[in-house]
């Protein structure tokens, strides 16, 4: 509780002109500015294309920032498709963009991919045991057995803090002792080093601040559209969020309730809505687990 009354103290900070980064900080040398996306696991993948819309509109076909040239407005910073950590020296502060994820929603999200993909839940870039699980088959069945839930998974070393640890240049499965000051410096991150803060949640809301933000062109089909593509089932997911109601992420709330109120304040200075939808998009039949 102590924390959340920290998290919350200091009121939003509203928009404003952020600066040219240094040269050769993006890592490219040139006078664009940079753009480094910071894409944590989990939290819109399909954000890719309202930054490409904003940072690169020089090419309206390939909204993909995979597909990134030099004739684009800004310099894409490195691992921006990679889900590379944030870190300020080598982005320059000024340069980041992220999308922040309900804890429990993103946490749902790992556990039923890893289902589908390796037959137990996802091991998140960073993990010591990451790497061993993707050929080891015996690896693969303990792993299995010692996470047969989501409060399992939600509670297996590494797995916490996933978001508050990528914003502090930290990967997100990372085994880090994440402290009440570490999460205000993630925090404050948010509100003072980043270029623009979305929360997966309010999806339409989010796109379309991007696009004010960077003074892009707004597209119906950017706002509308643009949907993650979960392989699991309504039911599947209403059953594994209420099977962590009694679990929090302390750390990871604090980062999301200041990026809902970052969003917010910076939505109401442009008259934009912020309403919940997450744009996210089920399948009909439950998940074979792979193993």
């Amino acid at each position: 509780m102590l924390l959340r009354l920290a998290a919350s103290a200091v009121a939003p900070l509203q928009p404003t002109e952020m600066p040219q980064v240094a040269r050769g900080r993006c890592p490219r040398r040139g006078p664009r500015p940079c753009l480094f996306w910071l894409h944590i696991q989990k939290t819109g993948t399909s954000f890719g294309s309202t930054l490409a819309a904003a940072g690169c509109p020089e090419q309206p076909k390939h909204r993909n920032v995979r597909k990134w040239s030099g004739a684009c407005s800004y310099a894409l910073g490195a691992g921006s498709h990679t889900h590379t950590p944030y870190n300020p020296a080598k982005h320059g502060v000024g340069t980041a963009a992220t999308l922040i994820r309900s804890p429990r929603a993103r946490l749902a999200s790992a556990y039923f991919f890893g289902l589908r993909e390796v037959g137990h839940p996802m091991l998140p870039l960073g993990h010591p045991e990451k790497d061993l699980s993707a050929w080891d088959k015996v690896a693969r069945r303990r792993l299995k057995r010692a996470m047969p839930t989501i409060q399992a998974y939600a509670r297996y070393p590494g797995i916490a803090h996933c978001q508050t640890k990528m914003v502090l240049g930290r990967h997100c499965g990372e085994a880090v002792d994440v402290t009440p000051a570490m999460s205000r410096e993630a925090i404050r991150r948010l509100r003072a080093d980043f270029r623009f803060v979305g929360v997966q949640d309010h999806w339409r809301a989010s796109v379309q601040l991007a696009l004010a933000e960077f003074n892009a062109s707004s597209s119906a089909e950017l706002v509308e559209s643009a949907q993650a593509r979960h392989q699991y089932t309504k039911r599947e997911r209403a059953a594994a969020m209420a099977n962590l109601t009694a679990y929090e992420d302390v750390y990871d709330e604090a980062l999301y309730d200041a990026a809902v109120a970052l969003l917010r304040a910076r939505c109401a200075a442009r008259g934009i809505l912020v309403e919940a939808n997450a744009h996210e998009g089920f399948v009909s039949k439950p998940i074979r687990p792979k193993g």
